[in-house]
């Protein structure tokens, strides 16, 4: 058994069984880490939250509902979990909801905007909430549903002997990630082409960072090209602090470079319109932003990837 102080996200169960170097990027040195100036109300999730229950005849919604299980280590929030009403007379089980005659079987319904994957990342997050509920309630629950948003349609996922033992190898692993608190190497795969640390523009090399320079191509009038045209216009460079070295490149000198890097700090801290998330925003936060917009569209979660535009 796990202490309170031990549990970890549900969420990171799907991260694991797709790619164990992308949980230690998003869950350690949390490169995707959420804020509220990503995509919030964008998303699928946010409006399935919506309310918090709804009465549908035999069937009860319950929408956000904590989860947590000291078995396996696990906390979290199921997006829905529709209770619906056994049959009399019909196979025992369920559980009680006060104020409701008859019995119920609770079933965890996930929802996802992209496409059925290839992997079971989807079951076993799925199967991992099926279990905190199992744990929670005193009942077994024999199926979930996860809804997807592409094809529209719910897929009935069947909480067999073989997902349940891949769900709990998967909470088995995510502690023991955890503990060693070192983001595991990568191991190069098919599946690496849907990562957005994968580069598109750019040549993809060992040591060379492709996707951070692909952002940085849409980003580069923005945050680099008027920069400099305003250093320029203001006459706060000049030809006399650059100097040609022996091999023909050209350096700044300290004073111009001290200049430039002042610059480039004030103007991260100014703020734009972002058109997507039609919040304002630091300058300085645009290339994290573009990188999380990236990553939802990779995984599925938003259609299409809303490039930066400067007005």
């Amino acid at each position: 058994m796990y202490t309170e102080d031990e549990l970890l996200p549900v969420s990171a169960l799907q991260h694991i069984v797709f790619c164990e170097r992308q949980w230690g990027l998003i869950h350690l040195e949390q490169v995707w880490a959420e804020n509220v100036l990503t995509v919030q109300g964008q998303i699928m999730h946010e409006r399935v939250h919506e309310a918090e229950q709804e009465f549908r005849g035999d069937v009860v919604v319950a929408r956000g509902v904590a989860l947590r299980s000291l078995r396996l280590g696990l906390a979290g929030k199921a997006d829905v979990v529709e209770f619906i009403k056994l049959a009399r007379g019909g196979p025992q089980g369920g559980i009680i909801i006060e104020g409701r005659p008859g019995r119920w079987m609770p079933v965890p319904v996930e929802y996802k905007l992209g496409k059925p994957k290839l992997d079971r990342s989807d079951e076993v997050q799925l199967c991992a909430q099926a279990l905190c509920l199992e744990e929670m309630l005193g009942v077994k629950i024999e199926r979930g549903e996860i809804y997807y948003g592409r094809p529209r349609r719910r897929s009935v996922v069947l909480l067999d002997d073989s997902l349940r033992e891949a769900t709990e190898a998967a909470a088995y692993r995510l502690h023991e990630l955890m503990r060693a608190g070192q983001t595991p190497k990568a191991v190069y795969r098919k599946a690496c082409r849907s990562c957005s640390l994968y580069g598109f523009l750019h040549r993809d090399r060992p040591g060379r960072p492709s996707l951070a320079l692909d952002i940085m191509e849409e980003l580069r009038p923005v945050i680099a090209d008027r920069l400099a045209l305003t250093l320029v216009n203001r006459k706060q460079i000049a030809p006399k602090g650059f100097k040609k070295t022996e091999t023909g490149a050209v350096m700044m000198d300290e004073r111009t470079r001290k200049e430039v890097l002042e610059a480039y700090q004030n103007r991260k801290r100014d703020e734009v319109l972002h058109p997507f998330i039609n919040e304002k925003v630091k300058i300085g936060l645009l290339p994290h932003i573009q990188a999380l917009l990236l990553a939802r569209h990779l995984r599925g979660d938003i259609d299409d990837y809303p490039p930066y535009r400067w007005k």
